[in-house]
């Protein structure tokens, strides 16, 4: 009766015991799987953060890109009210009829004036009119995308444990 009371008590114990291995293991795997997916957002933050490094540089020599062409351009860009004086020697009163047509003045709704010169400065216009257009497109991308990353940092990595 001692030996069947010692050898039930011994089965019992080896059959708790096997059920903390399995739970062990089970808890393992979580673990394993938690630490797998935390290892897949770091290396998609990474690529993000890569990538938005890209795009920086890329935004970089467009800004240099733009601003060669902008000192190329045959007309002139001022930027504050002060500068909006004509100098006398670009004012159209001081030249022949025939060639004061081919300037013109024109103020946009930020107030800067331009003075164009020449038949290709509509053609001049329109590019760098794009290349503003795909630069304010670039800048907000990447403030949108800065945002998102600056939120991911705050975020705390919660996973939901079943």
């Amino acid at each position: 009766e001692e030996i069947e009371r010692m050898s039930k008590l011994a089965s019992e114990k080896y059959e708790e015991g096997e059920r903390a291995l399995l739970e062990a293991k089970r808890v393992e795997s979580e673990h394993q799987a938690r630490l797998h997916t935390i290892h897949q957002q770091m290396e998609r933050l990474q690529q993000q953060e890569q990538q938005l490094h890209k795009e920086r540089l890329n935004l970089a020599g467009q800004r240099q890109n733009l601003s060669i062409l902008r000192d190329k351009l045959p007309f002139q860009v001022l930027s504050s009210p002060s500068d909006m004086k004509i100098p006398p020697s670009l004012n159209p009163q001081n030249f022949k009829p025939s060639y004061a047509s081919t300037l013109k003045h024109s103020t946009g709704n930020s107030g800067i004036l331009k003075v164009v010169q020449g038949p290709a400065s509509s053609e001049l216009l329109a590019k760098l009119a794009l290349i503003k257009h795909t630069a304010e497109k670039d800048r907000d991308f990447l403030e949108d995308e800065q945002f998102f990353l600056e939120t991911l940092k705050k975020a705390p990595y919660n996973i939901q444990t079943t």
